[in-house]
């Protein structure tokens, strides 16, 4: 191969490995949490639902969950 040849290659596995980077690291969730529009991260979707008043179910990051878990225990603390 000629020199020019390894440098064209060089420059194509140097920008495919940097492409690979960004699309592994802005791929995985693009869902937000209803509650305070935070971007969730890859897999957390799964585990933090919340049930609307209309049935629905809602995604909610795990810090407004920790929030609402927390009021539903006092009001209910409050009526025992």
């Amino acid at each position: 191969m000629s020199e020019a040849n390894l440098i064209l290659l060089g420059i194509c596995a140097i920008t495919t490995i940097v492409l690979l980077i960004w699309f592994i690291s802005t791929s995985g969730s693009n869902t937000r949490c209803y509650n305070c529009d935070a971007k969730l991260p890859f897999g957390q979707t799964k585990n933090h639902v919340v049930k609307l008043k209309d049935g629905g179910y809602q995604n909610i990051c795990s810090r407004c969950d920790k929030r609402l878990y927390n009021r539903q225990k006092k009001r209910k603390d409050k009526h025992r």
